[in-house]
Formats: C-alpha cells, sequence, structure tokens
C-alpha cells in the first residue's frame, strides 16, 4: 500500500499504512483511522486510548457504575463485572453483593439460620445473627440461643420459678408454669399459692379432717389442734378413760356401772357411782366425804 493512499483501515488497525494495532480495550476493537484513539472503551476501562481502568468504587461501560460497596474486607469490585472476587461482606449476597441476606439468614454467604427466638419474630442481624431488640420470653445471650438457667423464666429470664413444682421439677423456661403439676398442698398453674383453708392434698382437692378443730396442713391434712374428744390425725375418738383437747384429760373413774365418760365433754352420761355427783362425777356426797378422804383409794359403791 503506498503512502498517503491509506483512506480506510481494515477492523482492528490504524495508521498511514494501517499496519498498528487499535488499543487492546478498544470497544470492538476499532479505533480512529488516523489517531488510534478509541471511539469507545471496553467495560472497566476508560480515556482516550482506554488504558486506564476504572477509578476504584466503579466499574463496568464508561465506568458509570459504582461498586455495591459490599466486598469482603472492604476490598473494591471487579472493575471490569462490578463483583466481588473475594467474595461478598456478611449479610450479603448476589452477583454484586448487591442484596441482603434473607429475613432469618445472616454471615457470610447468607448460610447461617437465626436462632429464631429473637423478640416479637424481629429477624436477626443479618452480619452477625444477633437479636439486636432482645430475646423472647424464655432466652437469652447475644444470638438468643440459650434457654434460661433452671429455676429462671420469662423476658430477660428474669422471673424465679416456683419451688413447689412437683418432684421439685423446674418449671418452664418460657411460661413459668410447672409441667407436671404441684407438690401437695399447692395449686395454680404457677403453684404459688398453698391451699385454701379447709383443703389439702393433690391440688387441693381434699377437704380437711371434721375434727380439726381449725384447719389442716396443706400438704398432708393433718389437724394443726384437734376438735374435744379427738386424737391423732383428728380422725379417732380419746380412747376409754380420757377427753377434751387432744384427749389431754383424764375421766374422774365414777361413772356409773364402769362406764367411761363421754370422750368430748367428759361428763358421765349414764349417772354416777353411788356417794358422787357432778357433771363429771367429781363431787363426792358430804355424808361420804370423810370416808372418802380416809380411804382415798377405794371407791364408793
Amino acid at each position: 500500500m503506498q503512502s498517503g493512499a491509506c483512506l480506510e483501515c481494515e477492523h482492528g488497525v490504524y495508521g498511514r499504512y494501517c499496519n498498528l494495532s487499535c488499543p487492546i480495550n478498544c470497544k470492538d476493537s476499532t479505533c480512529h483511522i488516523h489517531r488510534g484513539t478509541c471511539f469507545a472503551c471496553k467495560p472497566g476501562w476508560t480515556e482516550m486510548y482506554c488504558d486506564t481502568k476504572c477509578r476504584e468504587g466503579w466499574y463496568g461501560d464508561s465506568c458509570r457504575h459504582q461498586c455495591s460497596g459490599h466486598c469482603r474486607d472492604g476490598v473494591a469490585c471487579n472493575h471490569v463485572t462490578g463483583r466481588c472476587d473475594r467474595g461478598c461482606d456478611a449479610g450479603w449476597t448476589g452477583t454484586t453483593c448487591e442484596k441482603e441476606c434473607d429475613d432469618g439468614n445472616y454471615g457470610y454467604g447468607c448460610n447461617k439460620n437465626c436462632s429464631g427466638h429473637c423478640r416479637d419474630e424481629f429477624p436477626c442481624n443479618k452480619l452477625s445473627g444477633q437479636c439486636d431488640g432482645g430475646c423472647d420470653p424464655g432466652y437469652t445471650d447475644a444470638n438468643c440461643r440459650k434457654k434460661c438457667t433452671p429455676m429462671y423464666f420469662g423476658l430477660d429470664c428474669k422471673e424465679r420459678c416456683s419451688s413447689h413444682c412437683k418432684n421439685n421439677g423446674h418449671c418452664n423456661h418460657v411460661s413459668g408454669r410447672c409441667p407436671d403439676g404441684c407438690q401437695d398442698g399447692y395449686m395454680d398453674e404457677y403453684c404459688n399459692s398453698s391451699c385454701k383453708a379447709g383443703w389439702y392434698g393433690k391440688n387441693c382437692s381434699s377437704q380437711c379432717p371434721q375434727n380439726c378443730n381449725g384447719t389442716c396442713f396443706p400438704i398432708d391434712g393433718l389437724c394443726k389442734d384437734c376438735k374435744e374428744g379427738s386424737n391423732g390425725v383428728c380422725s379417732e375418738e380419746c380412747r376409754g378413760g380420757w377427753y377434751g383437747a387432744n384427749c389431754s384429760q383424764q375421766c374422774s373413774g365414777y361413772c356409773k356401772d364402769k362406764a367411761t365418760c363421754n370422750h368430748v365433754t367428759g361428763q358421765c352420761d349414764r349417772g354416777c357411782d353411788a356417794g358422787w355427783t357432778g357433771a363429771s362425777c367429781e363431787q363426792v356426797f358430804a355424808k361420804w366425804k370423810s370416808y372418802v378422804l380416809a380411804h382415798p383409794s377405794r371407791k364408793l359403791r
């Protein structure tokens, strides 16, 4: 080709003799036929000869696209594709790390699952997995994966369980309820209330014995005090010859026909032996008094 005769070069070359290759980063490998400047650059390159990378943080055609800013360890994205060659920061995903993790996932690659116990079903932090708004009742720790320690329950695990759960069990770490019920003598779903007066036992479903003088112990039903004429658990009459509260008083011994006195009042319901009078036959007739004083071990008949 003669000098000055070069009017149109072949694709990809330029110059007076069409013997120079266009810059490698010219778009479509075409450049100005005389100067060799690029009409446009391939993605990721800029300046007249397309020999300069996009400035950091930008990429693509004419370097007009901004990186997502979520490449791992703060590294800039690829100046050509916009992708993060070393991966995404924790909490981000997508081709160019432009998408946050879905709710319920977190971390690098969004491949870790949240605990599911963040307060009010709020999603966990997509970078760390922590529950920034706190935990649901019954859970603790930054990620809300840890249950309350035994004997505690509720919001922030600040509530203390009852000590009256059946078999000394622990209450539910969320609700505070005793899962197997209450010890004998206690009631309600939290087992904090003792039986009402007059009741005892499992679920406070048994009535105190009728002969209790007042109420009974809520656990076993034993009377705190018995009515007169009862002993033991207030279900047995006093044995012969005794009467009154807790059977602590002895009959006079002068009831008629050797009968025992009334186990409640101590009276001789059938009357007294000869020579004795009074409700309990504890008084001697005056005419027998000197004899009784002289013979205290003998009974008058």
